[in-house]
This record gives structure tokens, sequence and C-alpha cells, in this order.
């Protein structure tokens, strides 16, 4: 397998997680991830709910206030609530391994025409984790320090067993704060980033998947790249 190299660093993997902790042994409650081609200006997305009591190879860390705080969602978001704990409507909650797999098969599908030349035969299993290694996607996280370790413990077995390379992990949250201090008085990351995330995915807030898309356009507005997507709606004035 070998990498188109016009395509290698062009991926962008923006995750989402939902947990009981914010500590990076949390418990994982569900993920999402949005994919997305720097130059290509196209959106994959992969989101999932955990089985409870096998969401984890090991008990995650459960912190009260957390708990607390998803008990006030589950009242006044119960859209979130209800996908955090207990999946779509259409989808059923999986255990960590189906979750592993899942996911690895999703990066491997949405790459595959950038890996493989014209009856090339696929590789199995071993492949997925070596297409990690042919791309460099960046992956991005909102503190990427709880979101991006906490799946690494939970998803893969350990803090740094992920398929990502380190050097490849960004923060979300970065990019907010730098934006604030550069452009003081304008309109926020956040809320331009959310303006799009409302028109291309109109989920509750705290929703894996809309929050995924959030931080994806964190990305894309603040490397100005916005142009290369399709517009969905006018920017906050």
């Amino acid at each position: 397998m070998k990498a188109k190299p016009e395509h290698i660093g062009k991926i962008h993997l923006v995750f989402d997680v939902e947990n009981l902790s914010c500590k990076t042994d949390g418990y994982l409650l569900s993920f999402a991830c949005v994919m997305f081609h720097a130059d290509e200006g196209w959106f994959r997305e992969f989101s999932v709910t955990l089985a409870k009591g096998a969401s984890r190879r090991r008990p995650g860390d459960i912190d009260p206030e957390t708990v607390k705080w998803w008990v006030s969602q589950a009242m006044q978001n119960p859209e979130a609530a209800m996908e955090a704990f207990f999946a779509k409507e259409d989808a059923e909650p999986v255990s960590i391994d189906d979750a592993r797999i899942t996911f690895m098969s999703w990066v491997h599908q949405a790459l595959k025409e950038y890996m493989y030349s014209p009856g090339q035969d696929e590789l199995g299993y071993m492949g997925l984790y070596q297409a990690w290694e042919e791309f460099h996607p960046q992956v991005w996280g909102h503190a990427p320090r709880v979101d991006i370790i906490q799946l690494e413990n939970g998803l893969f077995g350990g803090e740094g067993k992920g398929p990502w390379d380190f050097r490849d992990e960004n923060d979300t949250r970065t990019l907010m704060n730098r934006w604030k201090r550069l452009r003081p008085g304008e309109v926020g990351l956040w809320e331009l980033a959310d303006a799009q995330a409302e028109a291309r995915c109109p989920l509750a807030q705290h929703t894996a998947i809309r929050d995924a898309y959030r931080q994806a356009y964190m990305v894309i507005i603040d490397h100005g790249w916005l142009e290369r997507f399709p517009r969905l709606k006018p920017e906050p004035e």
C-alpha cells in the first residue's frame, strides 16, 4: 500500500467524546469523528454509542460533577443525553471491540481511493493501521489531552496505542483562543464554526457528531479553507 503523495497530510479527523469524567481514564459514553479533505472539500462522519458495562477494558473514572451535568442535560437537552447514553433509534450501542473495528474500517473505506491502484489487492485488518503511517492524517480534539487519550485508553487499550502518531495531534481549543487574541471584538471562532455546524448537522449541542462538526469547522475557518466547502449558512454578524 502506498498513499498518493498529493493527499498525505490533507486528511483531517476531528473527534468529540462524551464521557462521565474529563480525566484521561474517564468512562466513555460515545464518540464521533468528522473526516474532511482540506483541498477537495468533502466530509465523512462516524458516530457510535458504546454499550454500558462494556465501554472500557477496565473501569473508567466517573466524576460526580459530570454525572450531575448529564442529569441537567437530560432535562434541558434530552436529545444529546439520549444519544450519548442510548444511541439513535436506528442504531444499537456497541461493544468496545466492535466500535474499534468499525471505526478503523470506516477510515479505511474513506481513504481507499487514495491508497490503491486499479486492480491492486486491498490489505486485511493490519492494513487499517498501516494506512495511518502512509497518510499521516491530522487528528484533532477539543483539548486532545483529554479526548484523544480517552479514545486511546478506551478503544485501543492504553495511552499512546492509538493508530495515529502523537506528532499529528492538534488542539481546536488553541485555535479558538488564538482567534480571540488576534481578533479582539470580532465574532469568535466558536460562534462562526457553530453556525456552520448547525446548518450541516441540525442536532442539539453536546450531541457528539454535532460537536465534532463544530470543531471541524474551527479548523477549516482558521485555515482559510471555508470556500472549498459548500456554503450552507451566512456567517453571524
